[in-house]
């Protein structure tokens, strides 16, 4: 991946330009900064408060009508023996799409894309297990959640359609980051005014030193170039814009030794799934 682009306050799905905190329900409306107070959340007993992120110069906004990534030019489609159409696989630069979904919620079954180049997206099972224990904990409805290295965003996503109440979704990859988008739109109209869901287009790092938070779930689940010492960095990062009681998930590769978490942070649990390993920590005293 590369580092973001100049950005601004995130993406807002819904109303245009002016107070645009809520995601609308008609996909192609006009972005707009976020600005003025966060919506209500519909979590009484939490005091949570959606996060919001301020301007930065190192994120640039990405237009909710930007709905799809130009073609390559080396990606021309080519027919095989039979006639049916195909692509090069041997061409530089591949960016094929796979697919997953969202399990359960308002978008439950909705399909999201997912970018194959240089994203480990989390597997429907290991998801499915992952969000039955945290709506156990009921950490989940109402949450302001944030979803670092966000990939396709179905973590973040899964959360907003299980009664979230606000979602910022940070991929620092252009081309991750449209399918973001992509994704982040149908939920948007699967949810209508029910969340606010943001995509940032920049690192994780670059995003935590402006964010403002308060967070009350946080998904880390970086690529597998990203080593134990800058996870730990990223980690430090996070600590001050937590919410108290803030869960915080760390996915890793089974193999991947435990985060060193930073002070702030105690490890509570963690699950192995295969080659998955999900590391649960929250925010100290």
């Amino acid at each position: 991946m590369t580092d973001a682009d100049s950005v601004g306050d995130g993406d807002v799905l819904g109303e245009s330009e002016g107070d645009a905190d809520v995601v609308g329900d008609v996909v192609g409306d006009v972005v707009g900064d976020v600005v003025g107070d966060p919506p209500p959340l519909a979590h009484p007993a939490s005091r949570r408060m959606a996060a919001t992120h301020a301007v930065t110069a190192d994120e640039t906004l990405m237009p909710l009508r930007f709905m799809s990534t130009p073609m390559d030019p080396d990606d021309s489609p080519t027919r095989d023996h039979r006639g049916k159409l195909r692509r090069d696989r041997t061409a530089p630069d591949r960016y094929r799409e796979r697919v997953t979904r969202i399990i359960a919620g308002r978008a439950g079954s909705l399909m999201l894309d997912v970018p194959d180049a240089g994203t480990r997206p989390t597997s429907d099972r290991v998801r499915e297990s992952l969000f039955g224990a945290l709506e156990s904990a009921d950490a989940v409805r109402g949450a302001a959640v944030l979803d670092l290295y966000a990939g396709s965003g179905a973590l973040g996503l899964e959360a907003v359609s299980r009664g979230a109440a606000s979602a910022d979704l940070v991929e620092k990859s252009p081309r991750a980051a449209t399918i973001v988008q992509r994704n982040a739109s149908r939920v948007a109209k699967a949810v209508g005014t029910d969340a606010a869901i943001r995509v940032h287009r920049a690192s994780a790092d670059t995003f935590l030193r402006s964010a403002r938070g308060p967070f009350d779930l946080v998904f880390l689940d970086p690529p597998y170039d990203v080593g134990e010492t800058e996870l730990s960095s990223t980690l430090a990062l996070l600590v001050p814009v937590l919410a108290a009681g803030a869960d915080v998930v760390i996915e890793r590769a089974s193999r991947s030794p435990e985060p060193a978490l930073p002070d702030g942070l105690v490890a509570t649990r963690s699950k192995r799934y295969g080659d998955t390993a999900m590391w649960w920590a929250t925010t100290a005293g």
